[in-house]
């Protein structure tokens, strides 16, 4: 008697399908839009977007706006957050941490300071994990302002002041909260580093330590 056949393997299910709004999603968080280019999705539906993004020049976003129209059949509401070439490499940062869903919550009060001004805000979401929060200046200056982080409600709030360099212009600064299950050690700093310098240590030891890091970013002016 011959053995019995061999049954067939079963079959894979298929991938599930992509919402509208998923794929929506999808083609922002994956839109490459070339060097100090970043791009979030803030509010997204079947027929509306709202993307907020970081970078030194215009006509990236312009060129995002021309393909998001010619992708989805509508415009997205772009707000861009125009930053200075120094802090180009905080951007290259953000755009390295693929997973947003590992970003903590930043939240900030006023957007534009006055001189005296305080900048007020909290981080949360970031769970049982480590949190970091640092500052970077338009001059690509990155201090560790964590000492300003207390206990609240639901996280952490802060308030703190930004130093504001000469000059007659409104000044981009960006506020960033870093979280990883562990402290990491390139971001204990006893004084300012250079932007250049400082992100790309801090993606080598997420690499190195095998570690998932989130993080969220938020941008404001210092006022003349």
């Amino acid at each position: 008697m011959l053995p019995p056949a061999p049954l067939p393997p079963p079959a894979s299910k298929p991938a599930p399908k992509l919402s509208r709004t998923d794929q929506i999603t999808r083609y922002i968080q994956q839109y490459d839009g070339g060097d100090c280019f970043f791009i979030s999705p803030v509010a997204v539906s079947a027929g509306a977007a709202q993307i907020e993004g970081f970078g030194a020049a215009v006509e990236p976003f312009q060129a995002l706006d021309d393909a998001f129209k010619q992708a989805t059949g509508f415009e997205a509401d772009i707000g861009l957050r125009q930053i200075a070439a120094a802090q180009c490499p905080a951007v290259a940062f953000l755009r390295r941490l693929q997973d947003r869903a590992a970003a903590p919550r930043l939240k900030i009060g006023e957007t534009n300071l006055r001189p005296g001004q305080s900048l007020t805000g909290t981080v949360e979401g970031y769970g049982k994990r480590h949190v970091e929060l640092l500052l970077v200046s338009d001059s690509g200056s990155v201090q560790n302002v964590s000492s300003t982080l207390k206990p609240a409600a639901q996280g952490k709030a802060f308030a703190l002041r930004a130093q504001r360099k000469a000059g007659n212009n409104p000044q981009p600064q960006l506020v960033i909260a870093v979280a990883s299950a562990r402290p990491l050690a390139s971001l204990k700093l006893g004084h300012s580093v250079p932007a250049e310098q400082l992100f790309p240590q801090v993606v080598a030891e997420a690499e190195q330590t095998g570690q998932a890091v989130g993080a969220e970013v938020k941008y404001f002016k210092l006022e003349r």
